[in-house]
């Protein structure tokens, strides 16, 4: 197979780089717009909150913010070092879930971090207790191997230590036995973004060290007890712990210590994940995870904010009326929504955006349809969309005050 260099399209919000591709592989570019909001809201709650002088404001105004020399330059250094980390995550495969999650791997594989301090595999092993229902695997970053640690996943799960590593999270549409075919896509995609999140640059050990975790679907049908059988099926809690091991100078994530917890399948609700950091830490992290998630999936926010309206509210009148009041209250007059153009949206654009989504990443031919906004408003709570977190719903109107969104 012969490699060739591309060189990606001008997108005005980065400078162009040339990244080396095989010929037939396909080239997605991420949203310049989506990246303003990511990189806006990573420098605001992020970086800046690091700095000293930042800590000295009484008020949240950047305007009265002045970096001293110090300061200055760690700034700089992290905005480099983010938009290098961005400039290789426009460059995304649309050859399905299962490449991306490769991808997104390779790409922490090569990202070093400077850490005071991190706990080794084995450490935390030693101090790890579990519960009946539980089990616990490795994910190994570099080969994408999910690995159970010991045969206590055939005494929870009744599923031998071979067939799980083997089918759990690798196993082919409509061969896989075990993992709900609806969740796998959505289980392979989160687990690359989650690690992405972990891996931006400016993240700090106490931020990431209890990781992020998801549920998702388990069929029981093939376990090889009975009473496993008799279930159908059950939800697995998956908690996702980073572990890092020293590579040359620097710190690289290595490993996801997965602590697989047996639940009641009735307590699922979507596959979306949160971050377990410490409060201080979790709405920061879970928002930078959604703006991921986001910008990955390619809908225009403007979409997003009207799918956030009918998640709280079923009629357009109703959806127009509170997005007219938010414009206002931001000072935005070149924008009037009307009942008329918020049902055409849905109808002719937001509907289908959402249905080419789903088909990508549930490696469907084109086959999803939404016949009524309701379906489309369920989809996109089930691939993560909405409910909207405030601050990017914020960020969202105020940068479409300033023309950027």
């Amino acid at each position: 197979m012969t490699a060739t260099e591309k060189t990606a399209p001008n997108q005005g919000d980065t400078h162009q780089k040339s990244m080396v591709f095989h010929q037939e592989e396909k080239i997605k570019l991420l949203s310049p717009k989506a990246a303003v909001i990511l990189k806006q809201y990573l420098f605001e709650h992020l970086y800046l909150p690091q700095m000293n002088s930042f800590k000295s404001l009484k008020q949240l105004d950047f305007s009265k913010l002045s970096l001293n020399k110090k300061e200055a330059l760690l700034f700089e250094q992290l905005e480099s070092e983010f938009q290098e980390y961005l400039d290789d995550i426009r460059y995304l495969y649309l050859d399905g879930p299962k490449t991306f999650l490769k991808e997104g791997c390779s790409l922490v594989a090569r990202v070093g971090k400077k850490m005071e301090k991190s706990l080794s595999l084995e450490k935390i092993l030693s101090e790890l207790t579990l519960r009946s229902n539980e089990f616990a695997c490795v994910f190994d970053i570099d080969n994408q191997k999910l690995t159970p640690i010991d045969d206590r996943v055939e005494d929870v799960l009744a599923i031998s230590e071979g067939i799980f590593s083997e089918n759990i999270l690798w196993g082919a549409k409509n061969v896989n036995l075990y993992t709900d075919e609806r969740d796998m896509p959505h289980i392979m995609r989160y687990m690359a973004l989650g690690i992405i999140t972990i891996s931006t640059p400016g993240m700090t050990y106490e931020m990431v060290k209890d990781g992020f975790s998801f549920n998702y679907r388990l069929n029981t049908d093939n376990c090889f007890n009975a009473d496993m059988q008799k279930l159908k099926q059950v939800m697995i809690q998956q908690r996702n712990i980073p572990v890092y091991e020293k590579r040359g100078n620097s710190m690289i994530l290595s490993k996801l210590l997965c602590i697989m917890e047996v639940r009641d399948v009735n307590e699922f609700r979507t596959v979306y994940p949160r971050f377990n950091a410490l409060p201080v830490f979790s709405s920061k992290m879970n928002t930078l995870l959604y703006l991921y998630n986001s910008i990955v999936l390619d809908l225009s926010y403007k979409f997003i904010l009207m799918l956030n309206e009918k998640y709280v509210t079923d009629r357009s009148r109703h959806v127009c009326e509170n997005i007219n009041k938010k414009l206002k209250q931001y000072g935005i007059n070149k924008f009037e929504y009307t009942e008329g153009k918020v049902s055409d949206c849905f109808g002719k654009t937001i509907r289908l955006k959402l249905a080419q989504a789903v088909d990508e990443w549930q490696m469907n031919q084109n086959t999803t349809k939404y016949y009524i906004d309701r379906e489309a408003v369920i989809a996109a709570e089930e691939m993560g969309l909405i409910p909207l977190p405030p601050v990017v719903e914020h960020l969202t109107y105020q940068l479409m005050q300033e023309g950027l969104v």
